[in-house]
């Protein structure tokens, strides 16, 4: 209902309608805090009525012809006022309805004597002149003192009015018109009821008001602490992870310092040994020491490359490119790649479930290297003792999701202590000290550092000593079909079979995966390779690009030679060779060399 526009029926209505009430829970809440605050009260209304009402009792005992009949309803209502007392001292009016019950019964109880008295019991005007200001006087006090609300209130003044009207009935010299004397003085009282309960509802209201204002601040300042606690704690735990960070890169540094002082000092050695051997004519030797000063020089380079290629990836420096691939293709051309130096140690390399397409989204340059580090680290740890069972085998396991790369090995496994520690820099497990053969022990660390930077890529490994080792990788599958390998150039086109002469580093990766998708069919060797793979590969290259500082074109021309029975274009690789400059230079070395075949058959 919408209050009245005009400001005088609006405070008519608010004074006189029964004000609105709370709506569920918070009505019940309320009740029970009116009931609770106004007890005490109430308590001390009872009090106060009753000590009143006893007050009159002498005038009874004295003045009055019918003052046994006046006694007696006068103490009826006194017990009933006392019983209401003793009730409500004992804790068992508990609620808002009980109290309103118990405060009626005894108000209501004290004007119908009162009434009564007035009109019937004594005669007028003696009654009326004693006994009905008194009824007033408590019809006052029951709505001005009780505090009951104004609903309870309006069903009490109905009462009050049936009393009236009844005894006035019953009286036979009072006019029964006098009973709507009583009206107004209802009516104040209504209106007394109501704005009473209005102001106690605003209390409530603005009491819960701030309340909540309250609580949504200790709320605040305790989220503000809380979220100041978990930044002086976050900021400790970057500190303590920048210190860690650091001592990692220290100890990392003292360790890469450490294995390429030896073979830095081996070189120096050498080199001393081998002018020493120059200056006394001793040719043999000085041969010799120069071919070990060589291999101490790769060591050396090899150790740099590694651990330049392992700083990048931990400093974010390179991102993973995403592609889709099919991962078979890729796994069987490392098998291939890696049968040759396998061989040379007596471990067979043996491919499992790698016929069919196995489409994958991944950084294939990554996948590459991880590839390569997981299978020649397999093939460096065999182990001796099982001699021609030595083998290594390489597994696609197709699972709905992802593919899983198993690499297994039977060479000589990882201590359990040591599996935690096998991804760390410069760890070579079962190491007592330091072996050239196995590398500078970066390959592992560089796999982790790879697959954590790729997405969706996990690593595991498992090893028992003695029996083997398995590592297995889960690559995402591709969710698109994958992308069309570019299809190889015909010869006229500018296509070639090209061997990179390069030691292996990611430089020569990159390389190759350039050469590789401009079209040309491209393998890669180290300078000790070189006259392997001649022997391995499966078609006669038209191309050699040679790194002078891994092979002398000499010493490559002669192999090649050796091989052939006679000589291949060749070109030397710059220093940081771009593979743009790379392949255009590739194209007119073909070109000129084509045109001297078509010349020669002409």
């Amino acid at each position: 209902m919408h209050p009245p526009r005009h400001p005088v029926l609006r405070a008519a209505a608010t004074t006189l309608l029964f004000p609105r009430r709370f709506v569920g829970e918070t009505e019940r809440r309320f009740l029970q805090q009116h009931c609770e605050h106004f007890a005490p009260f109430r308590q001390v209304t009872l009090i106060f009525a009753f000590a009143v009402w006893m007050a009159f009792l002498p005038l009874e005992l004295d003045d009055f012809p019918h003052g046994p009949t006046a006694i007696t309803l006068r103490l009826v209502v006194a017990a009933l006022v006392l019983a209401v007392l003793a009730t409500s001292f004992a804790g068992r009016l508990r609620d808002e309805r009980a109290w309103t019950i118990a405060m009626l019964l005894g108000g209501l109880s004290m004007t119908a004597v009162e009434f009564a008295m007035a009109l019937v019991v004594v005669p007028y005007p003696d009654g009326y002149s004693a006994y009905y200001p008194g009824g007033f006087v408590i019809v006052i006090g029951l709505f001005a003192f009780t505090h009951i609300l104004s609903r309870p209130a309006a069903v009490s003044g109905a009462v009050i009015l049936a009393q009236l009207a009844l005894f006035n009935v019953l009286s036979e010299t009072v006019d029964p018109l006098w009973t709507l004397s009583t009206i107004p003085l209802l009516l104040i009282c209504h209106s007394i009821c109501v704005r009473l309960e209005l102001y106690e509802r605003e209390r409530f209201t603005r009491e819960g008001l701030l309340e909540r204002a309250v609580d949504d601040e200790r709320h605040a300042r305790r989220d503000v602490e809380q979220a100041t606690e978990l930044l002086v704690l976050q900021k400790e735990r970057e500190r303590s992870a920048a210190l860690q960070a650091n001592r990692a890169k220290s100890k990392f540094l003292a360790e890469a310092a450490h294995d390429l002082r030896q073979p830095m000092q081996a070189l120096g050695n050498y080199l001393d040994a081998a002018s020493a051997g120059a200056r006394s004519g001793g040719d043999a030797d000085v041969h010799a020491l120069l071919a070990a000063a060589k291999a101490a020089a790769n060591e050396t380079r090899a150790t740099f490359a590694a651990v330049l290629e392992l700083s990048t990836l931990e400093a974010a420096e390179r991102v993973p490119s995403y592609e889709h691939f099919d991962l078979a293709e890729l796994v069987r051309a490392i098998a291939w790649l890696a049968a040759g130096t396998a061989a040379r140690t007596s471990v067979s390399v043996r491919l499992l479930r790698c016929e069919r397409p196995a489409p994958v989204r991944s950084d294939r340059t990554f996948a590459r290297r991880i590839l390569e580090n997981l299978v020649y680290n397999a093939i460096k740890y065999s182990d001796p003792a099982k001699g021609e069972g030595r083998r290594v085998v390489i597994g696609l396991v197709r699972l709905p999701t992802r593919v899983r790369i198993d690499v297994v090995d039977n060479g000589i496994g990882i201590a359990e202590d040591d599996l935690a520690r096998v991804f760390r820099p410069f760890f070579q497990a079962g190491r007592a000290t330091h072996d050239p053969q196995r590398g500078v022990g970066l390959g592992l660390s560089i796999v982790n550092a790879m697959i954590a930077t790729l997405s969706e890529h996990q690593l595991v490994v498992t090893s028992a000593l003695g029996h083997g080792t398995r590592f297995s990788i889960d690559v995402p599958l591709s969710q698109a079909p994958p992308l069309p390998e570019p299809a190889p150039m015909e010869r006229g086109a500018g296509a070639s079979s090209v061997i990179v002469v390069m030691a292996a580093s990611t430089a020569r990766e990159s390389l190759v995966a350039d050469l590789s998708r401009a079209g040309h069919l491209c393998e890669a060797a180290a300078a000790a390779e070189l006259a392997a793979l001649l022997k391995e590969m499966p078609y006669e290259a038209e191309l050699l690009l040679v790194d002078p500082h891994e092979l002398e074109p000499a010493a490559a021309a002669a192999i090649v030679q050796a091989e052939y029975g006679h000589a291949l274009p060749m070109d030397l690789l710059p220093p940081h060779a771009d593979a743009a400059r790379v392949i255009t230079s590739l194209q007119g070395l073909l070109a000129r060399a084509r045109r001297g075949d078509d010349d020669a058959a002409a």
